[in-house]
Order: C-alpha cells, then structure tokens, then sequence
C-alpha cells in the first residue's frame, strides 16, 4: 500500500482540513487557498497568483460542471502553475487532448490571460491499486469498509498496514466482477479488495483514504 500524498515542488495548497472520526473527511467543495510570497517562484508574481487562485476558486463549481472534471489540487512549481484534476462522473473516462484544451482555455479566460499552466490529469485505473488487503470491518454510519494488508507493516511497527476506504460520490464498487448495485455491506467482510485513491490519505492509523475504485475478489 502507498502513502499518497500529492507534493509538489515548491508546496502544496489544497486544504483538507482535519480528517477525524468526528467529521466527514471528505467535504465536497475543497478550498484552495494560496501560498505564502516567499514560496512563489520568480516567474508567477504573488499579485499574480493570488488573481488566478481567486477567479479559479470563484468559478469551480461552474468549471467542474463545464468539463466534467473535479480540481484536486493547485500549486506553484519552479515556472509554473499546477493544477491536478481528474474525470468527474466516469472516473475511468480517459480525457483526450481536446478536452484537456478545452480546460486549459477555460481557465485562460478566467484569468483574462495566458499564464504558465502545468495541467496534471490523475488516472483511474490503470495503474496499480493503492490499497490491497482483506476486509476486515464495515462502518455502517460512515458507509466505508477497513481494509488490511497482513503482508505488509506499518513503518518501525508490527502493525500490518491498514486504511478505512469510503468511496467518493461517484466511485465505483466491483463485486466478484460486477458493477455493485448498491454500496458496501458486512456481507464483504473476509474478502480481498483493492482500491484507487484520489491521491491523499490521513497519516492516521489505520488511515483513512477517499478512493474512486474499489474491486472486491
């Protein structure tokens, strides 16, 4: 299981508040707020950015709904501006170069000018799962599933690696190679499951992960 969490060169300024047993970790608007000056680089001006970061923040909802896209994270790199988004709706959709133009021209005219954009398009699923290991438990309130990696342990601990999985609002669940009719259940408990995350999980143990995918054997 990985770790992921989302670094960028210079800094990282998505907002996920604290993830806790007491509050929903994963709000559906996430803030983007912007860095400190000492922290941008000689080529995208603080005055600059902070224009950017606010047209960019006042218009998501519309640009998400416009491309069918959700903005994962913002940050500024050496020379540029980079912005992590992945399919809305169809998390396995695999965006073509039209579209990925169509976001970049978008943001453009919200900005009133070009300006140097790295757009990074997070996959799903092609790649390796994030999360593999056996169900162990089933939260009901929450509606998530814990799922342990006996193979594999915690760093400098015997705890085998471990993370509460909630699927996000438009994530899909397979089971036995069928799309779920419904969500999970304590009927999966005992099974193998593996899962793709959005790209951060709480460093809390176990860990608490938002995932786009999940396969149950």
């Amino acid at each position: 299981m990985e770790r992921l969490l989302e670094l960028f060169l210079l800094c990282i300024v998505l907002t996920l508040g604290n993830i806790d047993e007491k509050t929903d970790p994963w709000p559906p608007v996430i803030a983007v707020e912007a860095p400190k000056p000492s922290e941008l680089s000689n080529l995208v001006l603080k005055d600059e950015w902070e224009a950017i970061n606010k047209s960019i923040n006042d218009h998501r909802q519309k640009i998400e709904a416009q491309h069918s896209i959700q903005i994962q994270s913002m940050g500024v790199g050496q020379d540029h501006i980079l912005i992590v988004i992945r399919s809305f709706g169809d998390v396995e959709r695999v965006m073509s170069e039209t579209e990925l133009a169509a976001v970049e021209k978008t943001l453009f005219e919200l900005a009133n000018a070009k300006f140097p954009l790295k757009l990074s398009v997070q996959k799903c699923c092609t790649r390796k799962a994030d999360i593999t290991g056996k169900i162990s438990d089933y939260d009901k309130a929450r509606n998530r599933i814990l799922i342990v990696d006996e193979r594999e342990k915690e760093a400098d601990t015997d705890a085998p690696e471990a993370a509460w999985v909630k699927l996000t609002a438009d994530g899909i669940l397979m089971v036995g190679g069928k799309r779920a009719a419904s969500g999970f259940d304590k009927s999966l408990i005992g099974r193998e499951a593996s899962a793709w995350s959005t790209g951060f999980m709480a460093l809390s143990y176990p860990g608490q992960a938002s995932v786009l995918k999940v396969v149950v054997e």
